[in-house]
């Protein structure tokens, strides 16, 4: 049985495989006296193809000390960054990378609870809608710093390299500052 508050459907492009675009449910697991966390498993393939199933482990969904019974009321997938936007019902932003399941930022973007929320394509963010007074939100991810921010704040490397869409000119750039910051 599932137990949580918010989840969603994604199509996502996995590493080796060619052709196939992999169907994933991420939702948030809180079972009672246990911290909240993120799970991404595949859905739709079978156990036996080829490369078997995808999943990622189970990660902590770090909760503010200020907000203790806190829960995710919205989920959002960005199809230009694969990320996964989560926003609590005490309008705590959370970002997380759909491929490893990785935590990459919490930040509070509303002290009203926003109650409904879409994709904004031309940035990769989200667009939402607070309960009480009916403020539009407009969040987007600052692409020019993810990089640095995954290596400098999280000291994640590798993370940093799975993030950032690839390309032969921009590479060794990520490589240089990845190695920069860290050593």
């Amino acid at each position: 049985m599932l137990q949580g508050h918010n989840g969603l459907f994604a199509v996502i492009k996995l590493p080796g495989r060619d052709v196939e675009q992999a169907q994933l449910l991420a939702f948030e697991d809180k079972r009672p006296n246990q911290p909240a966390k993120l799970v991404v498993i595949e859905v739709g393939r079978e156990k036996t193809a080829p490369g078997g199933v995808f999943r990622v482990t189970p990660q902590l969904i770090p909760v503010p000390a200020d907000a203790p019974n806190d829960f995710p009321v919205i989920m959002k997938m960005s199809r230009k960054q694969e990320l996964l936007y989560m926003v609590s019902k005490m309008g705590y932003l959370y970002l997380f990378d759909l491929h490893s399941g990785k935590f990459i930022c919490r930040v509070s973007i509303s002290t009203d609870t926003i109650f409904l929320a879409v994709e904004h394509s031309a940035s990769g963010g989200i667009l939402g809608i607070t309960a009480r007074k009916g403020q539009v939100l407009h969040v987007a991810l600052d692409e020019a710093n993810l990089v640095h921010y995954i290596v400098a704040q999280l000291g994640d490397r590798q993370l940093a390299i799975e993030v950032h869409p690839l390309s032969i000119s921009n590479f060794s750039n990520i490589v240089r500052l990845c190695y920069t910051v860290v050593i």
